[in-house]
């Protein structure tokens, strides 16, 4: 399979992988984040993370697909960023965008934004032709607490629009921290694999991994936003990145054995987690035995595990090299 390398922030050369057309191309993604002033100690690694999963879904290319992007955050009220944009439109994020404040009116900046989503559905519904096919949506919310200054929508009521989201085919993923996001997104009619529990010194990771699932969506990987194990450890502080090696921590086995993806997709933090995060890798899956070699962005070069023409060589080099040692020996 094709591979994803570089980072155009450090002018690499970028090819993206283009793969095979869909039965529903165009892809929508919605952002909701959180910009209540908990956030303020974070806020640079905010910036630099979100950046990083706008540049990682600008690589990825799927044949025949439009995506589009629209990013909102919110405190006690909800700002709408930029909506509907295509994606290699999408400006990057500075400081001036990014200054969080005051409390978190999760469940309103939810209800607000599924309102809308379910409005422009209609809308666009209404203006297109009939054989063009709706566009896949994906929500994704992003908070580091919990509800605690809603004024304009109940618990029930999001739990029904986001049921309403989900039977309409609307896929939606929650991250949290400061919480247990598996429970409380399972409360709003969240399935579980597709919420994560994030730390918040983790914060990079979190998005990083979050870009790798949608990444695995858009492409055809998966059916829905799903982590994987080995993300929602890097997510929680159970795996340490160190791009000056390719390799990981011990706890870099708590992959999924029985993968069934035929694509994984993975990049690396730099400076332990407070550098820019590189674009998605795409690495074959081995089923029978699954090899996953771990390299870091910034190598350009990822080697894929072995095959068997590959392995009778590495095979025979060693031979010859056995047989040249013997001879120098007995010279």
């Amino acid at each position: 399979m094709s591979v994803v390398t570089g980072d155009p922030a450090v002018h690499f050369d970028v090819h993206p992988v283009v793969m095979e057309e869909k039965e529903n191309k165009n892809v929508d993604i919605y952002v909701v984040m959180d910009k209540s002033g908990s956030m303020i100690s974070r806020r640079w690694v905010v910036i630099d993370a979100f950046n990083a999963f706008i540049r990682q879904q600008k690589e990825i290319r799927v044949s025949g697909q439009i995506c589009r992007a629209s990013l909102s955050f919110f405190n006690n009220t909800l700002n709408e960023v930029y909506s509907q944009i295509p994606l290699d439109d999408v400006p990057e994020l500075t400081e001036e965008d990014y200054l969080p404040t005051n409390t978190t009116a999760l469940r309103d900046a939810m209800g607000h934004t599924l309102v809308r989503i379910r409005t422009a559905a209609v809308v666009a519904e209404a203006a297109a032709k009939p054989v063009e096919p709706p566009p896949v949506v994906l929500l994704v919310v992003i908070t580091d607490g919990e509800e605690n200054s809603s004024v304009h929508f109940t618990s029930d009521e999001i739990t029904g629009l986001i049921n309403e989201f989900k039977a309409s085919g609307g896929h939606i993923s929650y991250l949290g921290s400061n919480q247990d996001a598996i429970t409380n997104g399972m409360a709003m009619g969240i399935a579980p694999e597709s919420s994560l529990n994030y730390d918040d010194s983790n914060f990079m990771e979190a998005i990083d991994s979050m870009g790798a699932a949608v990444g695995r969506m858009r492409s055809g990987a998966t059916s829905t936003i799903q982590f994987t194990p080995y993300e929602r450890n890097r997510s929680s502080g159970g795996v340490t990145i160190n791009t000056n090696s390719s390799t990981l921590d011990d706890n870099d086995n708590n992959h999924d054995d029985n993968e069934d993806a035929e694509t994984v997709i993975t990049s690396f933090t730099t400076n332990g987690g407070t550098g820019p995060i590189g674009p998605p890798i795409f690495l074959p899956v081995n089923e029978e035995e699954e090899e996953e070699r771990w390299t870091p962005w910034n190598s350009r070069t990822v080697v894929p595990p072995l095959g068997e023409e590959d392995q009778v060589s590495e095979a025979d080099a060693d031979a010859d090299s056995s047989s040249s040692s013997t001879d120098d020996d007995m010279n």
